[in-house]
């Protein structure tokens, strides 16, 4: 088990325009989901802290390292809100602090990742060049 954390947004246009392939007449391949908790908007999954793995992060269109989460973050933080699956909301400031004392307890990468990617071709996964952080493609939770 562990905690999943999330962008939330009410910006349906920053939604579909970073988080989905969108065309004049449909939206395809979305990187995020509708939720009404903890209100009606867009919720699209970054990352989840859980005792004994290395942060895990989620690659989106719009970022996979995180550094460029940070830059899209900034960028776009009048339209984004960073909240947990229990709707905990976070500054920016608060969830870096987190995610990187947590990886600092947990040095070791997941063993179940390698063994995933190895069972699972079609899987990528790396770590972060700045941090003591994973990233993996692909919906996990």
């Amino acid at each position: 088990m562990g905690t999943n954390y999330y962008f939330m947004s009410r910006n349906k246009e920053l939604m579909q325009t970073c988080f989905a392939e969108k065309s004049e007449w449909v939206v395809l391949g979305e990187e995020y989901t509708i939720v009404d908790e903890p209100y009606l908007g867009y919720r699209c999954h970054l990352n989840k802290l859980s005792y004994g793995w290395r942060p895990l992060f989620q690659k989106h269109r719009a970022f996979d390292s995180f550094r460029k989460l940070e830059v899209f973050y900034r960028e776009h933080q009048a339209d984004l809100e960073i909240c947990d699956e229990y709707g905990r909301q976070y500054s920016w400031e608060e969830y870096f602090e987190m995610v990187y004392a947590h990886s600092r307890c947990q040095p070791e990468p997941m063993k179940w990742v390698y063994e995933v990617t190895t069972m699972s071709p079609d899987k990528k996964y790396w770590n972060d060049p700045d941090y003591l952080f994973d990233w993996t493609e692909g919906e996990f939770m």
